[in-house]
């Protein structure tokens, strides 16, 4: 099983020849669907130098090998539908705070579906045991029902969780919002689940922002 979000960013925290006529042909066809997909969501994710204090946790992801959502199971049936996804990890060492952003481009008309499964996930799954690779222990999880500013007028899930490991407790918040064929997952971790909510509404502000220079 793969690391949840919330692990993920616990541990951020603590830490030539031949074939020249096919590439001609591969020139001239230009980007696939894929490439244009990925490019986009790199232009639509948050600009780093926005994070004031924060440093890149781990190196970009671009892979689908990723499930799309990172919480209760990994078998979502519309992760066949997506085009592109690309995620950014971020860490404040000082404030022991780490958030990431996630955001995963569907094609024509599944967008809707896939949020759909994540919302019904939040209801069906609210208490999962986290994986031993994490550190193991229990997650909890509680939807979060008032939107933040930045997520009024767009389809919204946001749910909170609460990580035991060891007797430290770890909350994270994570907030999605879909944007047409786009979805955007944006996250928090930390000790204190105040930080992690508004660390989480925050990145999702600076989110809505990017969407609207475009």
């Amino acid at each position: 099983m793969k690391r949840t979000a919330a692990g993920l960013l616990l541990l951020a925290l603590l830490a030539g020849c031949g074939g020249g006529d096919e590439a001609a042909d591969k020139e001239q066809a230009g980007p696939s669907a894929a490439e244009k997909a990925t490019t986009e969501l790199v232009r639509a994710a948050v600009d780093p130098k926005k994070l004031k204090g924060f440093t890149q946790a781990e190196k970009p992801s671009t892979s689908l090998d990723k499930p799309s959502f990172e919480y209760c199971t990994e078998k979502w049936k519309t992760d066949d539908q997506r085009l592109a996804q690309v995620t950014r990890t971020y860490v404040d060492k000082k404030a022991s705070l780490g958030v990431g952003e996630t955001l995963i481009r569907y094609k024509a008309g599944q967008a809707e579906k896939a949020f759909a499964e994540f919302d019904r996930a939040i209801d069906r799954c609210r208490k999962f045991p986290n994986p031993e690779e994490d550190g193991g222990g229990t997650t909890r999880a509680a939807r979060i029902v008032q939107r933040p500013k930045a997520a009024k007028g767009v389809p919204y899930a946001g749910v909170a969780f609460a990580l035991t490991q060891g007797g430290r407790v770890l909350y994270g918040t994570q907030l999605v919002v879909r944007r047409g064929d786009t979805i955007v997952i944006d996250q928090a971790a930390s000790g204190d689940p105040q930080a992690a909510g508004t660390a989480a509404a925050s990145l999702l502000l600076l989110s809505k922002k990017q969407a609207q220079a475009k």
